[in-house]
């Protein structure tokens, strides 16, 4: 409770969170309340959270979105997204930046560095059904206890 309140008068809810967690978003934006995407948020430090996902490199291209339909195997990006002072997840999920490619130059966090250099054994071939964001959500989560 004491915690809580703290985040409160703080100003922010991401302060309080100790665990990663999982945040719920749409896979097509034409589909806003089909939410099956996994997106993976960690708390760093300063108030700052980041936003781990596994997403395909051109997701809004109707050839990628026919492949994952249909099993295929399509090329796939490991996402690092910071969220500066959201206080809740519809903050976190409208206020998200995406990082350089290289993202550990934009990030002063050890913790945080240490888990992206740990994500780079990830197989970023996406396939909706057998290799897709929820398995790398369970691969962040396991990376993470």
């Amino acid at each position: 409770m004491y915690f809580l309140l703290a985040a409160l008068f703080a100003g922010t809810a991401v302060a309080i969170i100790n665990k990663p967690r999982v945040l719920y978003t749409p896979v097509f934006p034409y589909l806003p309340n089909f939410k099956q995407h996994h997106v993976v948020v960690v708390t760093g430090s300063h108030n700052s959270a980041y936003a781990f996902d596994f997403t395909p490199v051109d997701q809004g291209s109707l050839k990628t979105q026919l492949d994952l339909v249909f099993g295929k195997n399509v090329p796939g990006i490991i996402r690092v997204l910071r969220i500066p002072d959201a206080a809740g997840d519809l903050d976190i999920t409208n206020s998200w930046k995406v990082l350089s490619e290289e993202p550990a130059a934009d990030i002063n966090d050890r913790h945080i560095i240490r888990l992206i250099q740990r994500t780079k054994s990830w197989n970023t071939e996406m396939n909706m059904y057998t290799h897709n964001c929820q398995h790398f959500s369970a691969f962040m989560q396991g990376l993470l206890s």
